[in-house]
């Protein structure tokens, strides 16, 4: 199980290291209707790969992460943080938030939600960041953090 933590934890965050922190400063929800979009895409995005098509969320993914990473290395990184741990069995939407500046990334219009996941070995907090870019939200980084398991 360290493994599995240790593969975790260094998933992507090379990849995408710029956009492992959360400014502090969150912004006001949007309207209705872009929280729909946005948590939608997300959704979208994850489920994706939890069908095993992780080439597919090339195209979901926008400038930023694209200009850090190659399609090819954005795929690999997939595979490697989502295989150790085995297939989804359950997943819920825990928080959303706005936030217009995030470490290392200029400004912009981020909008970062928050699932647990619970897999077959491992049960984890996945984290989708989104920004909204020429009036079409991306997904600029995805985090997946282990969850401990909870003392007897």
């Amino acid at each position: 199980m360290k493994t599995l933590m240790s593969r975790l934890l260094l998933g992507f965050g090379l990849a995408c290291a710029s956009f492992s922190g959360l400014a502090q400063t969150v912004s006001e929800p949007g309207d209705p209707a872009e929280n729909r979009s946005s948590i939608a895409l997300a959704t979208k995005f994850l489920q994706l790969i939890d069908k095993g098509q992780k080439s597919e969320t090339w195209p979901l993914t926008g400038p930023l992460l694209q200009g850090m990473v190659t399609r090819t290395s954005w795929i690999a990184g997939l595979e490697s943080m989502r295989l150790p741990l085995g297939k989804l069995k359950a997943r819920t939407v825990d928080a959303a938030a706005f936030t217009a500046v995030i470490d290392g990334a200029p400004d912009g219009h981020y909008y970062v939600v928050f699932f647990t996941s619970q897999f077959e070995r491992a049960k984890v907090e996945e984290k989708v960041i989104l920004n909204l870019s020429k009036g079409e939200w991306d997904v600029e980084g995805y985090f997946i953090t282990p969850i401990p398991a909870a003392s007897p």
